[in-house]
């Protein structure tokens, strides 16, 4: 959970940021709920102060509150949708380029009369 400052969240290896999270949110819960690897990367931007909980403790929390999870799993929905539209809008992207490479190419060699 963050305390204060901010994180920004980033796609690998594209280096692509895909959220921003300040003061109040939170990071790193669809592993605490899944036992996933995690699915981005987060860093800090500036100083920030987080509160680490615990797969144990969270576990804890959501016995005496099973609503937390469900809160928390509807987050963890929404964001993972989010990445995985973030991550096609990067292959679509990545593929483009060397789809407008060889498109300039074949312009450039017809204009100079090379090739068919």
């Amino acid at each position: 959970m963050i305390l204060s400052g901010a994180v920004r969240v980033t796609l690998e290896p594209s280096g692509q940021e895909v959220a921003r999270t300040g003061a109040g949110g939170y990071f790193g819960e669809m592993s605490v709920l899944t036992g996933d690897p995690r699915t981005a990367t987060v860093s800090a931007v500036g100083d920030v102060v987080v509160l680490e909980i615990t797969a144990d403790t969270f576990r804890r929390l959501a016995s005496v509150n099973p609503a937390v999870v469900e809160q928390i799993s509807l987050e963890v929905a929404r964001r993972r949708e989010g990445l995985e539209h973030s991550r096609e809008v990067a292959a679509v992207a990545a593929a483009a380029i060397p789809e407008a490479r060889r498109t300039f190419l074949a312009r450039v060699q017809r204009f100079l009369g090379f090739g068919g």
